[in-house]
């Protein structure tokens, strides 16, 4: 058969850990046929079959965060960098493919969930032009869907899912995004007829 099959390992939050900690997977990481890792106490020698493959999962890219949104992320060396072949970026899903996922996770209508996702893109634009430290995150849009499912006032889940969740300065620019992308009205009326 033609098809590839990998065993695959994550290192989550890979930001989080000291660069002196990580140079024991450097070894490890490494696209090599002699990938092994050595342990200290025995000496032994255990090397990586080559279906194995290693991801670093990280909200930084390695770079460190200056912004003071994701604190305790620090900045990766290049050494460790460079043993992953490629470096990857995410962007947002598609309107409708956001929405799609916040009706799936929280069972929210679907005209429900593109007024939130209406929100949130809105809210992105904000945070690139430096009017907002960062956007919703899309765990926030799911509390915020789950709240208003579950009956609590649409303002009420907003401020508790996301405004609190940012700086104080952020608030007025966070309202005045509530109040020109939502219609609470509709909102309701898109909860009522799931």
């Amino acid at each position: 058969s033609d098809v590839c099959s990998s065993d695959l390992v994550l290192l989550d939050e890979i930001g989080f850990a000291r660069a002196q900690s990580l140079a024991a997977l450097h070894a490890l990481c490494e696209h090599s046929p002699h990938r092994s890792i050595t342990i200290a106490e025995t000496g032994e020698r255990i090397g990586v079959a080559d279906h194995v493959v290693f991801f670093g999962a990280d909200n930084s890219n390695g770079h460190g965060d200056h912004s003071g949104n994701f604190a305790g992320v620090r900045e990766q060396n290049t050494a460790f960098l460079d043993r992953f072949s490629f470096t990857l970026r995410f962007e947002y899903l598609k309107p409708i493919d956001e929405a799609d996922l916040i009706v799936r996770r929280t069972s929210i209508s679907p005209e429900a969930a593109v007024l939130i996702v209406g929100f949130a893109n809105v809210a992105r634009e904000k945070a690139r032009a430096g009017l907002l430290t960062q956007p919703p995150s899309l765990r926030q849009l799911f509390a915020w869907a789950r709240a208003v499912k579950k009956g609590l006032p649409v303002q009420i889940a907003f401020r508790n899912a996301v405004i609190n969740k940012f700086p104080a300065d952020c608030e007025a620019e966070l309202r005045g995004v509530f109040s020109a992308t939502i219609d609470v009205q509709s909102l309701k009326s898109f909860l009522v007829k799931r």
